[in-house]
């Protein structure tokens, strides 16, 4: 990638201050030098969530690697047991070149933010039909669902759905070679994700309409309870099996949650969805390979009914992204007309503020995340594990913030 002028006096602003070389490369985005402000963006996410304190997933997985980790750990003892090998991978080699652990999370938020947008970039950049208008509404639209500080805390997940979104763009725009790494790389990442494969593979060989997907979607989910148990009776895939077993259908993350803050969170990312998928399935037509995809990962994310958990990660976690970027990016210019556009801004603006910040207020409040926005990256770099640690005597035994469990907000 040649660079440009914009994309230096974007970069020199954000070595002086992140947040400076952000606003320097936004007020020069367009379709053409998108990919320089994409990348203004990714490195900007790095440097504000280098210093995400390890919280709730982030602890748990911080104390099974580095806190276990010694000069004598081994590769083979790094990934026994883990379905999910390359963050195993990823933090044995980090540790063994001496590379700290909060490293990881940034790496990962940065890369997702990289992933989803120069995907939505190399879709737009073909399209004739949409606006400088358009473009930035939905640039901003796509970028306020990606939940940085999230996919730091959790490290697997966020980053895998990012990896597949990748590779099945790739694979539907005829690059398939690349598609096909991300996909792989997306599995071997976050174990959820060979679902999505199996709706991948199916929609190779099956064109599913729209009528069909509803209809498979009712089936699934009345015979979920009945499904799964045949499915992994008769399909023995060793620890994914008791992964999925241990994890969704009998724990008590299978059950519906009482907490009233997570409903309504809930409620809106279904409300959300399902106005996503109206929109989306009304216009669709674009791309058939990534519809005919989309329309089988729906309803084969139904089968997972038999856990609220797991239906909620499926179909509010991993499809509603997919159909949010055949909405927004693939028919984008389709559909965005004056009557829409408000909602959209709405969407995008309660996705930053409540989803992103909001919800995500307690790692952003322990670690003082924005200080990341003005500190140059000199500066947030002079950062080590010993003040990575000390967040420890802050948590609870499940990674909690005992502070916010006294009392604090």
């Amino acid at each position: 990638m040649k660079l440009n002028k914009s994309f230096i006096v974007s970069f020199s602003g954000l070595m002086i201050a992140p947040i400076l070389g952000v606003l320097i490369s936004i007020f020069q985005l367009n379709k053409k030098n998108a990919k320089y402000c994409i990348l203004i963006l990714s490195i900007f996410v790095f440097f504000i969530t280098i210093k995400i304190p390890p919280y709730q997933d982030l602890y748990r997985r911080y104390l099974v690697t580095y806190l276990q980790y010694t000069s004598n750990t081994t590769l083979s003892d790094a990934l026994y047991g883990h379905i999910d090998v390359l963050f195993y991978f990823n933090a044995w080699a980090f540790f063994n070149l001496g590379i700290p652990f909060y490293f990881i999370p940034a790496i990962y938020s940065a890369l997702s933010v990289y992933f989803v947008m120069i995907s939505a970039s190399s879709i737009w950049l073909k399209d004739e039909g949409i606006s400088k208008q358009r473009f930035l509404i939905l640039f901003f639209a796509v970028f306020s669902f990606i939940d940085v500080v999230m996919i730091a805390s959790t490290l697997r997940f966020g980053f895998a759905v990012a990896l597949m979104l990748r590779g099945v763009v790739l694979y539907s725009t005829q690059k398939k070679g690349k598609g096909a790494v991300y996909i792989i790389l997306s599995c071997l990442c976050h174990a959820s994700m060979y679902l999505v494969v199996v709706a991948f593979i199916a929609s190779c060989f099956y064109k599913m309409s729209k009528k069909q997907c509803i209809i498979f979607s009712i089936i699934f989910f009345v015979m979920s309870s009945t499904l799964v148990p045949v499915i992994l009776s008769h399909v023995n895939l060793g620890v994914v099996n008791d992964y999925f077993i241990n994890g969704y259908v009998d724990s008590d993350f299978a059950n519906v949650t009482d907490d009233s803050h997570t409903l309504l969170l809930q409620l809106y990312k279904y409300g959300l969805f399902v106005v996503l998928t109206v929109i989306y399935f009304k216009n669709d037509g674009v791309n058939t390979k990534y519809d005919n995809f989309v329309r089988h990962l729906i309803a084969i994310s139904f089968v997972m009914a038999i856990s609220i958990t797991a239906l909620n990660r499926y179909l509010i976690g991993i499809s509603i992204q997919f159909v949010m970027f055949g909405a927004f990016v693939i028919n984008g210019s389709y559909w965005l007309r004056s009557i829409i556009k408000p909602m959209i801004v709405v969407i995008l603006l309660f996705n930053i503020t409540f989803i992103n910040i909001y919800l995500e207020r307690r790692q952003i409040q322990m670690a003082r995340l924005w200080t990341g926005l003005y500190l140059p990256p000199a500066v947030l770099l002079y950062y080590n594990m010993d003040q990575f640690n000390n967040y420890l005597s802050e948590l609870d035994s499940d990674g909690n913030w005992v502070k916010n469990k006294m009392g604090g907000k």
